[in-house]
């Protein structure tokens, strides 16, 4: 429960068939524990229509004392991926407010459908990110989560990798349908922070 307690708000059944050690259970074991946590009332299951981005690695990895990234050919490359991804029939689930009861963190949802392909963006990260690099697991917390608790920066980032003590070591957003200032903004943001980043 973790996992959508503080650090996605919502998953697809097929990110979630992507991540260890879900990946090593049969369909059968999957689908039969998302059915026993909502029926025991931690998890909210529902059929929708929606983009499901599928990411492979950051379009930006920045680094304090790099130089700036080619944020116009990036911004070109969002806005190209937007129109080939296509909506498609999908099965998506998050934390209920029990859920919050009982363990902590903070409850996801369903939203209109550009906000739930763009929670789905955040979730292909973790998903990505997480399998290539394990560690990121525990210290990765979503926008939700840190919204609670004092956020030194003036941009929410969609996640951010945090240390021991709450601080932000590297901020993560994924790419919407972002205009060039909106692009430029969130990287002046960072370079005055010193705050390394990934734009994926």
């Amino acid at each position: 429960m973790r996992l959508l307690l503080f650090q996605v708000r919502i998953l697809e059944r097929s990110q979630l068939k992507q991540l260890s050690p879900f990946n090593q259970l049969s369909d059968r074991c999957l689908y039969r524990g998302i059915q026993q946590l909502e029926q025991n009332g931690l998890l909210h299951v529902t059929r929708t229509v929606s983009v499901i981005p599928l990411l492979e690695s950051p379009l930006i990895n920045w680094f304090p004392g790099n130089e700036s990234p080619p944020l116009k050919t990036v911004c070109n490359q969002l806005r190209r991926r937007w129109r080939q991804w296509r909506p498609q029939r999908c099965v998506v689930f998050w934390a209920s407010q029990y859920a919050v009861r009982c363990y902590g963190g903070v409850a996801g949802g369903t939203r209109q459908p550009l906000q739930l392909a763009h929670d789905l963006g955040t979730s292909a990260i973790f998903v990505q990110s997480t399998n290539d690099n394990p560690l990121r697991q525990q210290h990765w917390y979503g926008e939700d989560f840190m919204r609670q608790h004092p956020f030194p920066f003036p941009f929410m980032p969609d996640a951010a990798l945090l240390n021991q003590k709450g601080s932000p070591q590297q901020l993560i957003e994924f790419g919407g349908q972002y205009s060039l200032r909106k692009l430029q903004r969130w990287h002046k943001a960072c370079e005055a922070f010193r705050l390394p980043y990934e734009l994926w």
